[in-house]
């Protein structure tokens, strides 16, 4: 029981990393990060990829500024601009002294209330002038603080970006000792600010890419040795190439293998184990990547649907996730299914229209003049086929690691 706390203290694949010992990779971001928050007028944006670790860095990062006052928000799809700075300050703990009338000298601690903080009227919303208001009050003993962010991307709101770059250059320009810290899922800086420029000299971009291998197998080698287990290399191995260059599902494989040895009271992990680790893996999945596989492939009959996805997950990519039509052919021959691509074309149509009965998967990318492409909408997805594929004896360990290579 012991261990079994242990493993759970070493692999988080459902929350953030939040102890350095296992925190592995990322040094380049670790190091921007850090010089970001020692830094004043700078500020950060920390994009990338659904479940690369940009939460995890953010974390970690404010780990490192012990001296500096922290403020969470993560946002939710109904947020604004008021909303996140209102879950902000709520959680700010400020008094301040209240004299009691007449001449007796007495006075008493009271909290000083977030709309008070921010200077604002009981019907106004808050601006970023507000904001900026409450932060220096925040800091006016000489302190700093730290503001991050977190899912930035969920806001459907159109005027929080704007807001929010409006209230980072008025901070940055005034030289506030405030850091700002925007985290979220996208490919670029516009995808989270919605294109306004204006901001982008004032942030200091952190992009995730996908971790290498290399990173992925330090999350393995350190969490099995916080754990008292020793582990095949070649276990190791395997592992970081089915994570697909995303940490938690290397926190998710280690976890599941980690727990199966301390059942069976065993000290060692090798590669014998590696398949029964994936079977106990495929419980743990996210619920979203689950039922939008089994929307993508659940019929009544025997159809193509299965064997396309699983085509798509294994098919050849450029370094930009995308694939044609051509490439799930190749991938299709490779299983034992040998079709023309006018017999998978309606397929990967239905995969690919958003609102439509099988999900929507994948998404089609128009190229003039050439092959039609596709991309996996989440990146999450292709490991979860690859691995649920191997589970149901469709594919072996060999066409399992060559798809991730």
């Amino acid at each position: 029981m012991r261990r079994l706390a242990a493993i759970s203290r070493a692999f988080s694949p459902a929350s953030p990393v939040q102890t350095r010992d296992l925190f592995a990779g990322r040094t380049r971001q670790i190091f921007r990060i850090d010089d970001v928050i020692a830094q004043a007028g700078q500020h950060a944006i920390i994009f990338g990829e659904r479940g690369v670790g940009k939460t995890s860095l953010a974390k970690f990062g404010g780990q490192q500024a012990t001296q500096t006052m922290q403020m969470w928000a993560t946002c939710h799809s109904n947020d604004n601009f008021a909303t996140i700075w209102d879950q902000m300050l709520l959680d700010v703990q400020l008094r301040y002294e209240v004299k009691a009338p007449g001449f007796t000298g007495d006075s008493r601690v009271e909290p000083m209330p977030v709309r008070q903080l921010m200077l604002l009227q009981n019907d106004e919303n808050p601006s970023p002038s507000h904001v900026k208001r409450a932060l220096r009050r925040l800091t006016a003993s000489g302190g700093s603080v730290l503001v991050t962010i977190d899912e930035f991307d969920r806001v459907r709101d159109e005027s929080t970006p704007l807001l929010m770059a409006d209230l980072i250059k008025i901070l940055a320009d005034d030289q506030t000792p405030v850091t700002v810290v925007l985290v979220g899922v996208g490919r670029n800086v516009d995808d989270l600010m919605k294109g306004h420029a204006s901001v982008v000299r004032s942030l200091v971009q952190i992009e995730m890419p996908r971790m290498a291998e290399s990173e992925l197998r330090e999350i393995v080698e350190r969490g099995m040795k916080k754990c008292a287990f020793t582990v095949d290399s070649r276990f190791v191995a395997a592992a970081a190439k089915l994570c697909m260059g995303l940490p938690n599902y290397a926190h998710l494989i280690a976890q599941a293998a980690a727990r199966n040895a301390a059942e069976d009271l065993s000290d060692h992990i090798g590669l014998e184990q590696l398949q029964k680790a994936l079977v106990r893996a495929l419980d743990d999945f996210q619920q979203t990547v689950v039922e939008a596989y089994t929307r993508a492939t659940a019929s009544n009959r025997d159809t193509l649907y299965r064997p396309v996805l699983l085509a798509c997950a294994l098919a050849r990519k450029d370094v930009l996730g995308r694939f044609t039509t051509s490439d799930v052919r190749s991938a299709l021959d490779s299983i034992g299914v040998h079709k023309g691509i006018s017999s998978f074309s309606k397929h990967l149509g239905d995969f690919s229209t958003p609102g439509g009965a099988r999900g929507n998967v994948l998404t089609q990318l128009t190229d003039p003049g050439k092959w039609r492409k596709y991309r996996f909408m989440d990146p999450l997805m292709p490991p979860y086929i690859l691995i649920q594929a191997y589970a149901d004896g469709d594919i072996g360990l060999e066409e399992l690691t060559a798809a991730t290579s």
